[in-house]
C-alpha cells in the first residue's frame, strides 16, 4: 500500500504533470478565438515540428520536467539535423498534446465526478446522466473515492507514458550516439596518454632516486 501511494511524494509525479498541462494552454487560448475549430492547433505543430530549434527547447523541458534532478542522456538537447529528426519532434508534439488532453480531461471530470457523487448522497439534484433518475442515497458517498483513485492512477500513469513517448521520440539519433561515442573515445585515449606520461614520469624518478641512492 506504502509502494501505490509512494508517487504521491515525489516531485516527479507533478512536474510530469505539469509538462502534461504546457500544451493545453495553446489550445485554451485557441478556444477563445474559434472552439470550432479544435484541430488547428494540432495541424499548427507540424510545420513547428520542422524547426530544428524546437526539437532543443523540447528535449529541456522534457530533462527538466519528465526526470528532474537526473542528468537523463536518453533526451537529447541537439537540433534536428536531419528530416528523420524533425518528424520525430512533429509526432512527439502531437502525441505531448493528445497526452496533454486526455491528463486536463481526467483532472477536471474526475474531481467533478466525487463532488457529484457527494452531492447525490445528500440530496442535491445532479446533471449526471446515470444519475439524474436515480433515488438519492447515502451509499453514493461511498464511491466518491473511487473518481479520486482513478485520478491519481490516471496522472501517475500518464506521466510515465509521456516519458517513455519523450525518450523514443526526443532520444538521440544514431549520427548523435556515433558522435557521443567517437567523444567518449577520445576522452579515454587522452587519459590514457596521461596516465603512461605519469607512469614514465614517476619510474624515471625513482630510476634517478635509485642510482643516487647506490652512489
Amino acid at each position: 500500500m506504502v509502494r501505490l501511494l509512494r508517487p504521491l511524494c515525489r516531485g516527479t509525479t507533478y512536474t510530469r504533470l505539469l509538462h502534461l498541462w504546457v500544451p493545453m494552454l495553446v489550445v485554451s487560448v485557441w478556444m477563445f478565438i474559434d472552439e470550432r475549430s479544435m484541430w488547428v492547433p494540432a495541424a499548427v505543430l507540424v510545420p513547428v515540428g520542422l524547426v530544428p530549434a524546437v526539437r532543443t527547447g523540447e528535449g529541456v523541458q522534457a530533462r527538466l520536467l519528465l526526470m528532474p534532478g537526473i542528468d537523463d542522456s536518453s533526451f537529447s538537447v541537439a537540433p534536428s539535423a536531419h528530416w528523420r529528426d524533425r518528424l520525430r519532434t512533429v509526432v512527439w508534439l502531437q502525441v505531448r498534446m493528445l497526452l496533454g488532453a486526455l491528463t486536463t480531461g481526467v483532472c477536471v471530470w474526475l474531481p467533478v465526478l466525487a463532488v457529484e457523487l457527494v452531492r447525490h448522497a445528500l440530496g442535491h439534484r445532479v446533471d449526471l446522466p446515470f444519475l439524474r433518475d436515480a433515488a438519492p442515497h447515502w451509499a453514493y458517498a461511498l464511491l466518491a473515492p473511487l473518481p479520486l483513485l482513478a485520478l491519481y492512477g490516471a496522472v501517475v500513469g500518464l506521466g510515465a507514458v509521456a516519458t517513455a513517448a519523450a525518450r523514443a521520440l526526443l532520444g538521440p539519433s544514431a549520427a548523435e550516439r556515433l558522435s557521443a561515442l567517437e567523444e567518449r573515445t577520445e576522452q579515454l585515449l587522452e587519459r590514457t596518454r596521461i596516465a603512461r606520461e605519469l607512469h614514465d614520469s614517476i619510474g624515471h624518478a625513482l630510476t634517478v632516486a635509485v642510482v643516487q641512492a647506490g652512489a
